[in-house]
């Protein structure tokens, strides 16, 4: 006579302890779905796995504990016939048998790699207990178990922990490369919550989003400063074995510009921006500082650059701990577009007569604009701006003034903005657009917009933008302008 049985793997969350529990032992037998919560009955006594095997019915004696299903294993069939012990079987049966088992019982749970820990089927039970905790302790001698008894090693907590934490960092890679929204990722959780992965159930829970800001108003705005190693650290921390660090010294490059936020109102944004120079991983990477939202730029260069100032300088002096070692941080360039650039430098502005940053050139009112003629007039110096020399030049004094950094040198004429967003967009603007005599002819515009549309083709993926129109030109980026 033969009759079945069934069992679940299932783990007692207050312990986190796997074992393996016959579906009779269950208060509920009803939708034993992986991720399930149910109530098991646990015998006072040590359990073996004899009788776990047998899976008799349970007494009123036991206590009942809480239990999550993890994996349903399929049914049995014990006989009451004689079995060979496994030392008695041949070595193509014993093979035939494993093949088989191995087929019927590849259980994935949690996208842990468990299948390290399984024996399945006719297989020796290690000297590890499958559950040890108050609840009941199995005996540690090697049995003979019935076909898709399953054994866990201690050790499965732990895997599923790490396996945990690598999904969940894949995730926060995939929500950031991919721009995913936060509907689209509080969708995908809670699909994957229903088949039993432990991931959180929010999108800001998975990325770690602080619950408050601590948001600062100011004259005709608001202010948010994320902190300089709270925004560095995480990432230097998540990279340092992937980068080399040269003499410990942390090269940064600082931006300041204003941007848009929407083209039918003037609220704009103004972050103060920071990118890691000497390391070619994250030389591309731009970490936002300081965050300034108003409908028109800050009025006082003082009250918005002065939480950066005093962050940079506690940073300049102590250094930067990253997986305990010390790194230096070192102000390489600080790059601004003109406005910006008087605006935190606090000095007139780039269009007035003494606006120029480079040289004490007096500018010239020339054809509706101010012209710099000169070519050998003094240059300005770190000692001339900080002790302010030229009256006509500076509007005050400029929080740049508390940093340990040569300022004209480092506040830079880039590349950038002065050539390509600079001279060559004025060159071509003038010959779609300017006036007769140095402007384009028709044909000659045509003929070469038909051969930049025909270079879209053969461009390779290294640049970033393909050819246009040069009557686009207002609307050209400075990599196409390069």
């Amino acid at each position: 006579s033969s009759f079945r049985k069934k069992w679940v793997v299932a783990v007692f969350p207050e312990s986190n302890d796997f074992s393996v529990i016959p579906t009779n032992w269950l208060v509920d037998q009803e939708k034993l779905a992986e991720g399930a919560i149910k109530f098991c009955r646990w015998p006072l006594n040590r359990v073996t796995s004899n009788e776990l095997k047998a899976a008799i019915d349970p007494e009123p004696s036991w206590e009942t504990y809480r239990v999550k299903v993890m994996a349903v294993v399929k049914h049995m069939i014990t006989t009451n016939l004689k079995k060979k012990h496994i030392a008695s079987i041949s070595k193509r049966h014993f093979k035939r048998i494993l093949k088989n088992e191995k087929e019927k019982c590849v259980i994935q749970v949690e996208k842990q790699k468990m299948t390290e820990n399984v024996n399945i089927g006719n297989t020796i039970i290690a000297d590890t207990p499958i559950f040890n905790s108050s609840h009941g302790i199995f005996d540690n001698t090697s049995e003979m178990v019935g076909n898709n008894l399953l054994t866990l090693s201690k050790d499965s907590s732990d895997i599923s922990e790490n396996s945990n934490t690598n999904l969940l960092d894949k995730l926060r890679h995939w929500v950031l490369e991919y721009k995913i929204s936060h509907n689209s990722t509080n969708s995908l959780l809670n699909i994957m919550r229903s088949e039993g992965l432990k991931v959180p159930k929010d999108v800001r829970t998975l990325m770690i989003t602080p619950k408050t800001h601590e948001i600062c108003n100011m004259t005709n705005g608001t202010y948010i400063h994320l902190g300089f190693e709270n925004m560095l650290i995480p990432v230097l921390e998540l990279y340092h074995n992937n980068v080399g660090i040269s003499d410990n010294n942390l090269k940064i490059g600082i931006n300041i510009d204003g941007l848009p936020l929407v083209k039918s109102s003037k609220s704009q944004i103004w972050p103060i921006l920071v990118s890691i120079l000497n390391f070619k991983e994250l030389h591309t990477n731009v970490f936002p500082i300081g965050i300034f939202h108003g409908y028109q730029k800050p009025q006082s260069v003082e009250e918005f650059f002065n939480p950066f100032v005093s962050d940079i300088l506690k940073v300049l002096k102590d250094g930067l701990y990253v997986c305990g070692k010390l790194l230096h941080v070192e102000i390489s360039n600080i790059v601004c577009d003109a406005p910006a650039k008087s605006f935190l430098l606090n000095v007139k502005s780039h269009n007035a007569y003494f606006g120029c940053t480079s040289c004490v050139e007096e500018g010239t009112y020339l054809q509706n604009r101010v012209s710099f003629l000169g070519t050998e007039s003094k240059l300005r110096t770190d000692e001339s701006f900080r002790k302010q020399f030229d009256d006509d030049y500076h509007k005050g004094d400029s929080p740049l003034l508390n940093l340990p950094i040569n300022i004209t040198e480092v506040v830079c004429l880039d590349y950038m903005h002065n050539v390509c967003l600079g001279v060559t967009k004025r060159l071509i603007e003038l010959w779609v657009r300017g006036k007769k005599d140095v402007r384009l002819a028709d044909e000659k515009k045509k003929q070469i917009n038909n051969e930049l549309i025909k270079l879209r083709t053969y461009m390779p993926s290294e640049f970033a933008r393909l050819p246009r129109s040069i009557d686009d030109i207002e609307y050209f980026k400075a990599t196409e302008l390069r």
